[in-house]
């Protein structure tokens, strides 16, 4: 018994030793997941250093967003110093994702954190419901050995599948009454605190910025959601209003909607319905209390809550921390404070103009607070953007951005949760008018038409996407068309 248990330990300790030597061998192979690594910041360089989500970053083009735009303001408004501004934005940073790069990038020195977040803070639903097996997985991932595995698992697997595409069945709405729903509030209370404490000990000056969205032309999330007590004829309902405020005819639309939310209570999408038709006759405070109350109540949060504003904003007598407020920023240079997609380009990611009002704004906060000396004053945003898309190089570079931008858009409206068709239609007919012998412009034309049942439509730009191309379409592609193999599936089943 005794050499039995020998040799059983003797296992164990060379089992324990081997996984060692591969945790070590995988550290040095793959880099640590989500490693911030600055160059030296060179001797009189005004270091900034900007965090956030996709809105910092600059989805769906950089070029176009706005810490491109701040740091061309900012260089404008120097007088001689040298600017050395990084954009440390992630697309899908929470306020924790965030606050774990504050941390590595104020070992490199910074003269001043920007953040601006708030959109992500229910983006990743871990956790909503308790799953010990995801758990584990995610446990493992913090082991380099277990991301080299998964790592090797997608390889595996086809590159161009890319999940989150995949349309599902269903949506399953939040829910708000949750404690991990109310414990992301806190979390995002927490996590600006530490920020502050964390800059403060590094004796770096931190200005926050409330988060910008599109309030006016970005309608609640409202198809294919599985609700618990659900709405009799719901998309009846709507197409009916949406048919009645069409024709003009909106106090008809009024009684209506309003009958609608005595009936079933405060539903997000009606709210925005009763903002559009307050919108429609010139009611525009109304309007915006309406849409302001429709997203704070989206079944899908993935614009930053009024609370969550409210709580950077909170922070603005804080020692050596400030709020730049981009969001008042919006509403002042949308009329009536009707944000809508002249500023923001789907729910939460600016427009080029809207990343110019925000850049505007930040730059004048800065000068306002001192903390980059020699500062001239800020231009309007339409003088700003003017000029950083004339300085854009080689010649010919703006219209591939835009032709970019426009399909990128197109393509994040018409994915899930939103199903936003007729947002991505406007962004392809768009690009078209420019670039009209794109061939993926055509296939996600294609694409729209059949997934809102118009078989002849699609067909017809669907034979042009292949003249086009000259060869088939790859249904698999997820990254150029990422709904074209639900759509096909979609338009068989309608007769195609």
């Amino acid at each position: 018994m005794k050499r039995w248990m020998a040799k059983l330990l003797l296992s164990g300790v060379v089992t324990l030793a081997l996984l060692c030597l591969l945790e070590g061998v995988c550290r040095l192979a793959l880099p640590a997941p989500d490693k911030v690594r600055l160059p030296p910041k060179e001797q009189g360089a005004f270091r900034v250093v900007a965090l956030g989500g996709s809105t910092v970053y600059g989805t769906p083009i950089p070029e176009f967003g706005i810490v491109a735009m701040l740091e061309h303001e900012l260089e404008q408004m120097l007088d001689g110093a040298r600017l050395d501004l990084i954009n440390l934005g992630k697309p899908g940073a929470d306020s924790q994702a965030v606050l774990a790069r504050l941390r590595q990038a104020l070992a490199a020195q910074p003269d001043l954190v920007i953040v601006l977040m708030g959109h992500n803070e229910y983006l990743d639903r871990k956790g909503e419901h308790p799953d010990w097996r995801a758990d584990l997985l995610d446990r493992a991932r913090g082991f380099a050995l277990g991301r080299a595995l998964d790592s090797a698992a997608a390889r595996i697997r086809d590159p161009r599948q890319a999940r989150h595409f995949v349309m599902p069945d269903r949506l399953e709405p939040y829910d708000r009454a949750s404690a991990w729903f109310q414990g992301r509030q806190e979390r995002f209370r927490r996590s600006l605190l530490e920020a502050l404490e964390l800059c403060q000990r590094a004796g770096v000056p931190i200005l926050l910025c409330t988060a910008p969205f599109n309030l006016a032309d970005w309608p609640p999330v409202h198809e294919d959601i599985a609700w618990a007590s659900p709405i009799p004829a719901y998309d009846r309902l709507l197409a009916d209003l949406a048919e009645q405020i069409a024709e003009g005819r909106l106090e008809e639309a009024k009684q209506r909607a309003e009958q609608s939310l005595s009936q079933y209570g405060e539903d997000a999408m009606l709210l925005y319905v009763k903002g559009k038709i307050a919108q429609a006759e010139a009611r525009d405070e109304e309007a915006l209390e309406l849409f302001r109350r429709a997203k704070d109540l989206d079944p899908y949060p993935w614009r930053a809550l009024t609370l969550l504003n409210d709580m950077t904003r909170s922070f603005s007598g804080a020692a050596g921390a400030a709020v730049a407020d981009v969001e008042e920023a919006f509403l002042k240079a949308a009329p009536g404070g009707l944000v809508g997609f002249d500023l923001v380009a789907d729910n939460c990611h600016p427009t080029p103009l809207g990343s110019a009002v925000a850049a505007a704004a930040i730059a004048g906060r800065i000068r306002e607070l001192n903390w980059l000396p020699g500062l001239s004053a800020a231009r309007a945003p339409k003088e700003l953007l003017e000029d950083y898309l004339g300085g854009l190089n080689p010649p010919g570079r703006e219209a591939e951005l835009w032709l970019e931008w426009r399909l990128q858009n197109a393509l994040y409206c018409m994915k899930s949760p939103f199903y936003f068709f007729s947002a991505s239609m406007k962004y392809l007919d768009d690009a078209l008018a420019s670039h009209p012998q794109d061939w993926r412009l055509y296939a996600n034309r294609a694409t729209v038409h059949w997934l809102e049942g118009r078989i002849e439509e699609g067909r017809a730009d669907l034979s042009r996407a292949l003249d086009l191309k000259g060869g088939p379409l790859d249904v698999e592609d997820r990254a150029v068309t990422p709904y074209l193999k639900e759509a096909l599936e979609k338009a068989r089943q309608g007769g195609a």
